[in-house]
């Protein structure tokens, strides 16, 4: 029986096959490096999953939030929630966002900051889980969920915009 890792492999090798990707038909290739650069796409995303995850989709937030699609969109739009691109339009939005069902109050003070800097989305969601010196050491998730000071967080932001922009 195949370990998950074979399995994977397998799946990889047959999937280059069925795009006509190997070693008689493209030419010389070093698979090698073809083989670490797929590693570290699968790697990159499980690593994203572990730094920001969870995530809700549009129509999970929709039903968390009991509006319409439209409205999430327009939320999004307006910087009042943080949505990550994933393709084809479509969105995610990191699960930490949400306190008790609804947006954390804080979020549009913070993302103000970043949107006027045009800082990329996956950068913000970094953001919020990296230690701050302001915040005592703490992540602004962390700061916020131990009942820290929200107007800590949105200053954090403030000064981490700024020293972006040096």
């Amino acid at each position: 029986m195949a370990t998950k890792l074979e399995q994977a492999g397998a799946s990889f090798v047959a999937t280059l096959h069925r795009l006509g990707v190997d070693q008689d038909g493209y030419g010389e290739r070093d698979w090698d490096a073809l083989g670490r650069r797929a590693a570290l796409l699968v790697s990159a995303e499980a690593f994203w999953e572990r730094l920001v995850g969870p995530y809700y989709s549009t129509g999970q937030v929709q039903e968390l939030l009991g509006v319409t699609r439209q409205a999430v969109s327009d939320l999004a739009r307006r910087g009042r929630l943080l949505a990550l691109p994933v393709g084809r339009g479509r969105v995610r939005f990191p699960a930490f966002q949400f306190e008790d069902g609804q947006p954390t109050a804080v979020m549009p003070a913070v993302l103000v900051w970043f949107r006027e800097a045009e800082i990329d989305p996956y950068a913000v969601a970094a953001w919020w889980q990296t230690e701050q010196a302001l915040l005592d050491g703490q992540s602004p998730r962390e700061w916020l969920r131990a009942g820290g000071e929200p107007a800590l967080v949105v200053e954090a932001a403030r000064r981490t915009v700024a020293r972006l922009g040096q």
